[in-house]
């Protein structure tokens, strides 16, 4: 069925999505994207990727392809803004 990634799973909402798409069994990988290595679930497989950082992204997007069709893309991440609307970091 091709794989599913998940942008944000680090994060309480991601990590739980990673969970439980990796617990259905229905994709032939789950690929978590995320800033720092999480606790992710067994068989998630984990590419950095930070929101901020074009060359992070780009370099996720090649591994996750290179492995393959990808059939679902959550996006369950978030930008935190400080005073003036700049990122907080």
């Amino acid at each position: 069925m091709g794989s599913a990634v998940v942008i944000g799973a680090s994060g309480g909402i991601g990590r739980a999505l990673t969970e439980q798409l990796a617990a259905t069994g229905r994709f032939d990988a789950v690929h978590g994207l995320s800033r720092a290595r999480a606790a992710l679930p067994e068989g998630v497989r984990w590419h950095r990727a930070e929101l901020t950082d074009e060359t992070s992204l780009a370099e996720a997007a090649a591994a996750v392809a290179a492995e393959g069709e990808v059939s679902l893309v959550i996006v369950a991440s978030g930008l935190l803004h400080g005073p003036g609307g700049k990122l907080a970091r």
